[in-house]
């Protein structure tokens, strides 16, 4: 009886250490010391036709985006340009262009990540040629506290 009892201590230590640690693990794993914005959007492209996405908030201080853009082919084939531009002002049409990619396959999934140094930015998804695409675009920004 003595051993089972020691048994059953001892595998309920074991437990309980097990318990902590993936507690701790698992709590570590989330980033507490971060501010997080999110901005989704989802259209269609037909041939050459551009949509502006602009970022609903002015920037004053150091940020990380990510820009995911999954593009779907409806019909021709799909060609879309991603054009990520930042302004130094609050206002008016000063844009520079800081990134561009492409989404160019049916279901490809492109992703145009960086720091931010301006105080606004956008992004600008343009059609190519003969073209019916839907995209879905997901912005995440991240700021340290």
């Amino acid at each position: 009886m003595k051993n089972m009892n020691k048994a059953v201590l001892l595998g309920a230590g074991v437990f309980i250490a097990i318990s902590v640690m993936f507690t701790a693990a698992t709590t570590a794993s989330f980033d507490a010391g971060y501010d997080i914005y999110r901005q989704s959007a989802s259209d269609t492209i037909t041939d050459t036709e551009a949509d502006t996405i602009v970022i609903n908030n002015n920037l004053f201080s150091f940020w990380k985006y990510n820009h995911t853009v999954k593009g779907v082919q409806e019909s021709g084939t799909i060609d879309l340009t991603l054009t990520v531009q930042e302004s130094n002002t609050t206002s008016g049409d000063e844009w520079y262009t800081v990134k561009t990619d492409s989404v160019d396959a049916d279901g490809e999934i492109t992703a145009v990540t960086g720091d931010i140094y301006g105080v606004r930015q956008r992004l600008i998804i343009t059609g190519t040629g003969t073209q019916s695409a839907v995209y879905t675009h997901r912005l995440t920004l991240k700021k340290e506290y």
